[in-house]
């Protein structure tokens, strides 16, 4: 048996909005989808996350299960409480997919963030937790199609957060919806592709904000 390690999975998608008076900004987001095969050429089996989803309810009830502003290492070498951006509030799965509410902390990397959704740019969200990957093919339940070789990560996995992040594995799902209320009104913020790609590595968090907007076409 291989020794379990962290493994991370991305999703990706455009921003829905809605109504609320709490005054901070929200996030509704796709964190996670089982039974596909991303571009990281890795299965998730739905019965995982059937399994994982409500062992950390309680940590979400609690307002103890929380986000960061890219994986623990990204930037730092580790993990920074300063990096926190989201605090789950609910998580729940429909069909083959995982949703979560989420309110933005607005620490220092929290305003980063709010900042960049207000700039259009694609937010992705990541999950981050330990297991074990075991190769072998697999057919897609959905289109019958067999694919060789395809890591299928095993029931040793322990969902550990879902992270907000800036690339990732599967194209066409992440942050659906974000939204900011202040005094009871709703600021509408819809993201689109900005083109933000070629900013991993940068260690500077306002040269990588630079590079975003500039990417966007609202900065220079």
């Amino acid at each position: 048996m291989s020794a379990r390690r962290l493994l991370t999975e991305t999703v990706f998608t455009l921003l829905e909005l809605s109504e609320a008076e709490d005054g901070y900004h929200h996030a509704w987001l796709l964190l996670t989808q089982g039974d596909k095969r991303n571009t990281n050429n890795r299965v998730y089996p739905m019965a995982i996350w059937s399994r994982e989803i409500p062992r950390v309810k309680p940590a979400v009830l609690e307002g103890r299960f929380v986000g960061l502003a890219n994986h623990p290492g990204f930037f730092t070498g580790g993990a920074d409480i300063l990096a926190t951006v989201i605090r789950f509030t609910d998580l729940w799965i429909e069909g083959k997919d995982v949703y979560g509410d989420a309110i933005v902390i607005p620490t220092s990397a929290g305003k980063d963030v709010i900042e960049l959704a207000k700039a259009k740019v694609k937010i992705g969200v990541s999950s981050r937790g330990y297991g074990t990957a075991k190769i072998q093919d697999w057919t897609d339940p959905e289109t019958g199609v067999l694919y060789k070789g395809v890591n299928i990560v095993q029931d040793d996995y322990e969902l550990v957060a879902f992270d907000l992040v800036s690339r990732g594995s599967v194209k066409d799902a992440g942050v659906v919806r974000f939204e900011h209320f202040e005094n009871g009104a709703a600021l509408q913020r819809v993201l689109q592709e900005a083109g933000g790609q070629g900013i991993i590595g940068d260690r500077d968090k306002d040269k990588m904000k630079r590079r975003i907007l500039r990417a966007a076409g609202l900065g220079v």
